[in-house]
Order: structure tokens, then C-alpha cells, then sequence
């Protein structure tokens, strides 16, 4: 679980374009895992009214949740709800319904990551007031303290990260670009009053609890937007060309051996009753499209092997040759050496001046 958050708090790092993203951060984690609900501008803090002799603290804020854990505590409510609802157009008034969500998104025991951006410097006492003004009198002061004296005085477009594990006490506070672990706390009070600060219901609804109110819901009951909004990796060579061994990058014929699997896959298909529509014209023309491919690419290894054998010959061919000319140095060699070399001698007989 601790891997799975620092995952989560590396994804917010990326989204919020605030910090480096590492490589494969989001590893282990489902696509449709995370959604963001709101990025605003100009957001006042909750709870952070402004007063005599105080400037008002503005900020971006940014709501990452588990969409499975949150659609499992907000089923109940958001099944209730229908295009007319409270739920996802909010106006002012009591709202039995409205008031059941945000309850649930405050009290629910699944991952969210609150993001805070600031437009103006944070000096260290400020936002140890600011963390003063979230929280009751009863939420643990000592252990608030001691969290935020972990935290370094905060420029103007800095970010802060608050995220609450699922077990309901465990907190996180983060500053990206001290690129350090974030400072830890476990305290169910503390966990509960945070969220309370920014999610519970309030009349007249605040932008930030109306944007929620809208998009969440739908988020919810449409599982395919949140795919959408989720970080994407892309495919490698090895995966497209249904490879088990190898490099993850390209390897000769890899763009062959993915369209041969997917055009196999395609045949593999029962076939369809006589009754069954037409396939579509769009696969019709992938379908031309990959057999176009398919044979481009045996004309191109032909074509290799054909230049592999030309020069295979020609290879041999300079081979005899100078085999040839070899045999023919040696004959001339030996020729020269026959008519220009001295003449043997040869031995006498008979008796001398007889």
C-alpha cells in the first residue's frame, strides 16, 4: 500500500505540472485507477476567510480519487440520482441527497489526493494558522505542529499534496520540489477534520463542492471518462508484435508479426449468423490496409534476400578469381625462374687429356 500511494503522489507530481515525473510511476496501477475532478484558479482556501489586517489566500486546487473504492461508498447515493437531481446540478437549499454524498466523500475509506497550489507566498507561521483555521480545537494541535515544522516556508506557485490513505488515520503532506519523502502522520482526527475543510457540504455551495457535485457522480456511473482522464502507456514493440522474449524496443519484423497476429485473431472469430449486419466499412479498410502492408513487406524480403544472394555471388566470384590469378603468379614465377636461374651442372667423364 505504501508503494501504491507514493505511486498516486508521483501521478499528482506529473499531472499538476509541478516536479519531474519518474519513470513508470503509475506502475501497478489500474488505468482507470485515477480522476482528477477539479484544477481551479482563484479558489479561495476554505476555512481561510479573509479578515482585518489579512490578504486573502488564493490557490489552485486539484481532487484525485480511487474511482472503484469511491464508487463502492457513493453507490448508494449516486444511484439515487438522476439528470434533474440536486446531486449534479447544486443550488442552494438543504439537500438530503447532496448532503449524503459529500458525507460520503469526506467520511469514505478510499484514496484521495488534495492538491494546493498557491498564488501568493506561504511563510511557515502562516501556514501553520492555516492549518489552525481547518482544524477543531480537538484534532490533536501538538501533532499538527509537529507536522507542518517539517515543511519549509512556501513560495508563490509552490504545491502542496494532502493525501489520506484508505485506513482512515494515516495523512501525508508533500512539497514536490523538495524531492524528499513526505512528512507522515497518523491521527483519525486529524485525517477527518482535513477533509471536512474542503469536502463537506456547505450552503450556499462553493465552486469547488459544485464542481464536485457535477463531475464526480458522472465520473462515476460512466467508468469510460475516467479511463479517459487516466495517464496512458504506451504500447511496445514486443507487446504489438506478441513477442514473450527480446527487447522491448523494435526488432526485425515486428511490424509483420503484429499485423499476421491480428489479422490470425480476426479469423479465429466464430463466424457471425447469415443474419448478422455487414462488418464495417472501417474494418473492411483496415483489413485491406494490413493485407497492402503485409504484402509490401514480403516484396521488401524478397527483395533482401535476392541482394543477399547477388552479393553472396559476387563474393565467390572475387573468391575464383583470385584463386585464378594465384595459379597463374606461380606458373609465371617459376617460368622465369626456369629461363633466367643458372644452368645445372652436370658431371664429366672420361679421363682428362687422354
Amino acid at each position: 500500500m505504501a508503494q501504491c500511494l507514493q505511486d498516486l503522489l508521483d501521478y499528482v507530481t506529473y499531472a499538476g505540472g509541478v516536479g519531474r515525473r519518474r519513470a513508470d510511476a503509475v506502475s501497478g496501477v489500474g488505468a482507470s485507477w485515477l480522476i482528477r475532478v477539479r484544477k481551479s484558479s482563484g479558489e479561495k482556501l476554505a476555512g481561510f476567510a479573509e479578515e482585518k489586517g489579512r490578504d486573502e489566500l488564493a490557490c489552485q486546487m486539484a481532487l484525485y480519487i480511487d474511482v472503484s473504492g469511491a464508487g463502492n461508498v457513493l453507490a448508494h447515493v449516486v444511484g439515487q440520482a438522476d439528470d434533474d437531481a440536486f446531486l449534479l446540478r447544486p443550488q442552494p437549499g438543504d439537500s438530503k441527497l447532496q448532503r449524503a454524498f459529500f458525507a460520503g466523500l469526506t467520511c469514505g475509506r478510499f484514496s484521495k489526493i488534495l492538491q494546493l497550489q498557491f498564488q501568493k507566498d506561504l511563510p511557515k507561521a502562516k501556514l501553520q494558522d492555516l492549518f489552525s483555521e481547518w482544524l477543531p480545537s480537538s484534532a490533536g494541535s501538538v501533532e499538527l505542529r509537529a507536522l507542518v515544522s517539517q515543511l519549509p516556508d512556501l513560495a508563490a506557485k509552490d504545491t502542496l499534496v494532502l493525501l489520506f490513505a484508505p485506513d482512515g488515520e494515516n495523512l501525508s503532506v508533500d512539497l514536490p520540489k523538495l524531492q524528499r519523502a513526505p512528512a507522515r502522520l497518523q491521527s483519525p482526527a486529524i485525517w477527518l477534520a482535513l477533509q471536512r475543510a474542503h469536502f463537506d457540504w456547505q450552503d450556499p455551495c462553493p465552486p469547488f463542492q459544485a464542481d464536485i457535485a457535477q463531475r464526480l457522480p458522472k465520473l462515476l456511473l460512466e467508468p469510460g471518462v475516467a479511463e479517459a482522464d487516466a495517464p496512458r502507456r504506451g504500447r511496445t514493440w514486443r507487446e504489438f508484435a506478441g513477442r514473450t522474449e527480446g527487447k522491448d524496443g523494435y526488432e526485425l519484423f515486428d511490424i509483420h508479426r503484429g499485423l499476421l497476429t491480428r489479422l490470425g485473431m480476426r479469423k479465429a472469430e466464430p463466424a457471425k449468423a447469415s443474419a448478422a449486419p455487414a462488418p464495417d466499412s472501417k474494418h473492411v479498410e483496415l483489413e485491406t490496409v494490413y493485407l497492402q502492408e503485409i504484402a509490401h513487406l514480403r516484396s521488401e524480403l524478397e527483395q533482401l534476400h535476392a541482394a543477399s544472394d547477388q552479393a553472396l555471388s559476387r563474393r565467390w566470384r572475387w573468391v575464383c578469381v583470385g584463386m585464378v590469378m594465384g595459379v597463374l603468379f606461380c606458373k609465371i614465377f617459376l617460368s622465369a625462374l626456369a629461363a633466367f636461374g643458372p644452368a645445372p651442372s652436370s658431371p664429366t667423364c672420361g679421363l682428362e687429356g687422354s
